[in-house]
């Protein structure tokens, strides 16, 4: 199924397989992409694309003159790899079915703390404006849920999406406090810190590391699922769970999935750091960091406390262990993920928001309406502006 806006061709692909193919590709654009996020990497997608129970598609971007070059090349038997690979964009999202109705929202919602698009960045003002011709045009949906966008391109998109028969409000951000990670840890210490966080995280790291049978232990290939597991159910633990509750209009069960699938997919793509602090065998504390070493930013997207131990500030100490070694591997932002939670920003983020915006098709009638009523505002206004 091909659109097109100027020289650009958009596809839709909806099967893993074909997601599957673009990996290499993906994470070349993922890389040379300075707004492109964890979120939108090749191996969180993976993960989420291949656990969602929802029906979900990935639009594709080419370059019609590199599409050119490829069939030439083709044709000729001379292969390269703008031949091979002729993609410069890529956005993921998920489709619901709901009272007769297509509800599209972006891909990860809502389990991504971010979204956004994949996008080489010389051609963005090109290929981002055809994936909204195209969503506009092609695409068969009522509602578009544009929710968490981390993405300055995001205007650009909307832009080129609005029309007579498109409604687009824009809603409250979401917080997403972070952290712009000195040089040192010392001076992340001594100078991000209050006087009285600094005093009080010593002493409870002195109490916690006092405790007979305390250590710490870190996901390698040998232990990668029970570590996971050990996350999972400490997450589980803390929000009181049970299998048959719903999280996020979803069970259980496939809530635990998606999260198993994408923490899998990100450690075997060496985008995951996971440590476990124990008490014996008892957990203490978990927490997940997605990392992007090219753009040297880590995010705790999943962390979680055993509270039988609440006395000794588990999460805390749990960030102060993550946000030390982010730094000794020279990591500059540490992103807190969705949330105002008191912590954060004890521990010194400061606060940065995610965008949502809700685009809805207009029937026939509502746009005629709507056009009504502005013109009646604008015949309104010039009468009052000649009386005056």
């Amino acid at each position: 199924m091909l659109g097109g806006h100027d020289r650009m061709n958009v596809t839709i692909i909806d099967t893993i397989d074909q997601f599957n193919k673009l990996r290499t590709t993906w994470n070349d654009i993922h890389a040379k992409d300075p707004d492109a996020t964890v979120f939108d990497s090749w191996a969180w997608l993976h993960g989420w694309l291949e656990s969602t129970p929802r029906k979900w598609l990935v639009l594709v971007v080419q370059h019609h003159d590199s599409l050119q070059c490829a069939q030439a090349n083709h044709v000729h038997g001379v292969t390269t790899q703008i031949a091979s690979e002729p993609y410069v964009a890529f956005v993921a999202f998920s489709a619901l079915e709901h009272e007769s109705k297509t509800i599209l929202s972006m891909g990860g919602y809502p389990h991504a703390d971010h979204t956004g698009f994949v996008c080489l960045p010389e051609y963005a003002n090109e290929a981002i404006p055809a994936l909204a011709v195209f969503m506009r045009e092609q695409l068969q949906w009522d509602t578009l849920r544009l929710a968490n966008v981390f993405d300055p391109r995001l205007d650009l998109f909307l832009n080129h999406l609005s029309s007579k028969r498109i409604s687009i409000e824009e809603g409250k951000g979401t917080s997403c406090p972070y952290i712009p990670l000195p040089e040192t840890w010392d001076q992340y210490f001594n100078e991000f810190l209050g006087s009285s966080t600094r005093r009080n995280l010593r002493n409870d790291l002195n109490k916690i590391q006092r405790l007979e049978g305390f250590h710490v232990t870190e996901i390698q290939n040998d232990n990668a699922e029970s570590h996971i597991e050990t996350l999972l159910a400490l997450w589980q633990s803390r929000w009181e769970l049970k299998d048959d509750d719903l999280y996020m209009n979803l069970r259980l069960e496939d809530v635990l999935n998606i999260k198993r699938s994408f923490l899998r997919s990100c450690f075997e793509e060496n985008r995951l750091w996971l440590k476990i602090l124990w008490d014996g065998e008892t957990p203490i504390a978990g927490g997940a960091m997605l990392l992007d070493t090219t753009k040297k930013y880590f995010c705790m997207h999943k962390m979680a406390v055993n509270y039988q131990y609440a006395t000794y500030s588990p999460g805390n100490i749990y960030c102060l262990y993550a946000i030390r070694d982010a730094i000794e591997k020279g990591y500059r932002i540490c992103d807190f993920g969705k949330g105002t939670e008191t912590y954060k920003f004890s521990l010194g983020a400061i606060e940065r928001f995610n965008r949502n915006v809700v685009a809805a098709k207009v029937g026939l009638i509502m746009a005629m309406r709507k056009r009504l009523k502005i013109r009646t505002r604008l015949k309104r206004l010039t009468e009052s502006l000649a009386a005056s």
